[in-house]
C-alpha cells in the first residue's frame, strides 16, 4: 500500500473499531493489523471501492467501499463454498464510508472510517413506501 500521500502527523479516526491513531507509523500498523487479522480469520476476504468523490470546497475525498468475505463457520456449514466460482457469487459483505481530509499540499492529514448503517436506509425506504401507500389508498369514512 502506498503511504506517500499521508502526512507524518496524520490522524485516523476509526469509528468501526472505536480507536484513534496518530502518526503515519500507527496508521500503517493499524491497517496492517486489520489486513492480517482478516487473512487469518476469514478464508476469503476482498475489498472494493464503490465510489470516490472529491469535494473540493471542503478539501475532502469521500469513499464508499465494500468488504466481501466468507467466515469459517459459514464455510463449514456450506461445503459448496469450497468451490471458488460458487464462493465468489455468494459472499457476505458490509459497506463502509471513509473521508480523507486533504491539506493545501495534497497530503491527507485526517482519515475517518465509518461502517454504513444499512438498517437506516431500509427504514427510510419503508417510511417512504408507507407514506406513498397512505396517499394512494382510498380513505374510508365510518358511517
Amino acid at each position: 500500500m502506498d503511504y506517500t500521500f499521508y502526512r507524518k502527523d496524520v490522524v485516523c479516526d476509526d469509528q468501526i473499531f472505536s480507536v484513534q491513531k496518530r502518526g503515519i507509523e500507527q496508521l500503517m500498523s493499524h491497517f496492517g493489523m486489520i489486513g492480517t487479522l482478516g487473512q487469518v480469520f476469514l478464508p476469503h476476504v476482498e475489498m472494493e471501492v464503490l465510489s470516490a468523490v472529491p469535494v473540493i470546497d471542503e478539501g475532502t475525498v469521500r469513499f464508499r467501499w465494500r468488504v466481501k468475505y466468507v467466515s469459517f463457520l459459514r464455510l463449514l456449514t456450506n461445503p459448496r463454498l469450497l468451490r471458488f466460482d460458487y464462493r465468489v457469487q455468494n459472499l457476505s459483505w458490509f459497506d463502509g464510508y471513509s473521508v480523507l481530509t486533504v491539506d493545501g499540499n495534497g497530503d491527507v492529514f485526517k482519515v475517518t472510517l465509518q461502517k454504513m448503517q444499512q438498517d437506516e436506509q431500509k427504514s427510510l425506504i419503508t417510511s417512504t413506501t408507507e407514506k406513498l401507500k397512505e396517499k394512494l389508498a382510498p380513505k374510508t369514512v365510518n358511517t
